[in-house]
């Protein structure tokens, strides 16, 4: 199942999927310490110079996005290409829940709606893993946007990765992917600003020193 590349017009019929990395406050409910948290080395630093610091200016990121940081914000808009999508997710609510994780987003986004996802890596008995908190809102024909569905995901980091190498074109995949390796500067920004609060001098959550381009 693929996806186009290509962002359609938000004036068309579009669902938007939001993501969050690494949302620190997923380890609560997982019932693991802060300390818990990982994350991967930021990719090709010593290449890169570090991106500036955010630079928090509340009056006027109040009115930048609906996050209210538009420079960190992620979001992917997939055109959508079926009607009326929570009746049919109410007649086919088993077959649904039979999916992969990553059909299950394929499927949803073929609707007018919204996506909030929430991810964090973490640690747990030597082995990194992944949880992703997807909470969807689809339009019924009454054209009002309704919540679906809140369902959590947890997996090896490895078993995501290896499945993310076969999903080239699902944007939000790509998205997600770097943010986890910090691949770009916006990437490394929008980590920054998500812990930020969260990450005390002595940096509490596991990362390795990154040394960027002199």
């Amino acid at each position: 199942m693929t996806e186009s590349t290509s962002q359609p017009s938000v004036f068309q019929p579009h669902h938007r999927t939001s993501i969050v990395y690494p949302c620190v406050e997923l380890l609560q409910y997982l019932d693991l310490p802060l300390e818990a948290c990982v994350l991967i080395p930021v990719a090709n630093s010593k290449d890169r110079y570090e991106p500036g610091r955010i630079i928090e200016d509340e009056a006027v990121a109040i009115h930048s996005s609906r996050e209210g940081h538009a420079a960190v914000a992620i979001v992917v808009n997939t055109a959508a290409t079926g009607r009326h999508a929570v009746e049919i997710l109410e007649q086919r609510t088993t077959q649904f829940n039979a999916f992969l994780w990553k059909d299950q987003m394929w499927y949803i986004q073929q609707y007018a709606g919204e996506t909030a996802l929430q991810a964090v890596t973490f640690r747990e008995a030597g082995v990194d893993k992944l949880t992703i908190e997807r909470s969807t809102c689809l339009r019924g024909e009454d054209g009002q946007l309704r919540p679906v569905q809140e369902i959590t995901y947890t997996m090896d980091l490895e078993d995501f990765e290896l499945a993310a190498a076969g999903e080239p074109r699902s944007m939000w995949v790509k998205d997600l992917m770097d943010l986890l390796h910090r691949r770009t500067d916006r990437a490394v920004l929008h980590v920054r600003h998500q812990l930020q609060g969260h990450q005390p001098e002595e940096e509490r959550i596991a990362d390795i020193s990154t040394v960027w381009k002199a």
